[in-house]
């Protein structure tokens, strides 16, 4: 226990300004949305391009790439609240078939990811990478 502990402090004390600066914001973002404050779409404008660039810095090209989407997104949300209000949207569901095609052709689009990414870059985590953005 008393090494779990150790380690803990340690990632603690090793994690940047900037990391805590996003993880921080992200919360916020969450606590806002939930108030339903528009100030939630700038908590996470601003904690998703720290993370961005945080992923671009570690060579996680497919992470940086999906933080530009939620980027992209924090937009669009902020947008959609000012300008179309008390819309509601039904729910949809899909068929188990089609959830598992989905799974397999989205495994299939990770695996040649991966082999792209890695003819580019050089991180030892390109295929973890690419499974968990797709």
């Amino acid at each position: 226990m008393e090494q779990i502990l150790s380690q803990l402090v340690e990632q603690i004390v090793a994690t940047s300004l900037a990391e805590w600066l996003a993880v921080v914001l992200a919360i916020a973002y969450v606590l806002l949305a939930a108030r339903q404050s528009a100030w939630c779409w700038l908590a996470a404008l601003t904690s998703t391009a720290i993370y961005t660039w945080l992923f671009w810095q570690v060579a996680l090209p497919f992470q940086s790439a999906l933080n530009l989407f939620y980027m992209v997104m924090a937009v669009y949300g902020y947008w959609q609240w000012h300008h179309k209000p008390g819309e509601d949207k039904s729910v949809q569901s899909r068929s188990l078939s089609w959830h598992v095609l989905a799974v397999f052709g989205l495994t299939a689009v990770a695996v040649g990811l991966g082999k792209l990414a890695a003819t580019q870059f050089n991180s030892e985590y390109l295929w973890l990478d690419a499974a968990i953005n797709v």
